[in-house]
């Protein structure tokens, strides 16, 4: 049988960009990012246990849950980094979004926590950069696209 696995060749990530002075925007596709990595959503475990417990067993609650963070390894533009940049120095959330290579997407508020850059003299300049998710990230069937240059 075939498989119905997909590669991520085609995939590319997205940040909203308002436009200085007004309300609207649009989708900005960083170009060159070589990886895309998501550790994926996390429940916290709250743990008990009453003394006059008859089996010894810590008993478990299921707590909330926590949409980790996204990284991205990037070889950086000097737009790019400018732009990465003042995410990281804001104090509030960027909509960011992920477009896969059929279109879907996941859609997530978020904001940078770290933002490297390593080069030498024969490699590129690049970073894994990490945005924290705020919130619940969400599946869409439809990616708002703007397509990468």
């Amino acid at each position: 049988m075939a498989t119905v696995a997909k590669t991520g060749i085609g995939a590319y990530f997205q940040r909203w960009n308002t436009d200085v002075g007004t309300t609207t925007g649009f989708w900005e596709t960083l170009a060159e990012v070589t990886h895309i990595g998501w550790g994926g959503i996390s429940r916290n475990v709250v743990e008990t246990f009453k003394l006059n417990n008859a089996d010894d067993y810590v008993n478990k609650l299921q707590g909330i849950l926590n949409a980790g963070s996204i990284t991205l390894t990037i070889n950086y533009s000097q737009a790019e980094f400018v732009n990465l940049k003042a995410d990281a120095e804001n104090r509030g959330n960027i909509e960011y979004q992920i477009v896969f290579p059929d279109g879907e997407g996941l859609e997530f508020a978020g904001f940078v926590v770290e933002l490297p850059i390593d080069f030498g003299s024969d490699d590129v300049m690049a970073g894994d950069v990490v945005i924290e998710i705020d919130g619940k990230p969400d599946f869409v069937t439809t990616a708002n696209v703007t397509t990468p240059a």
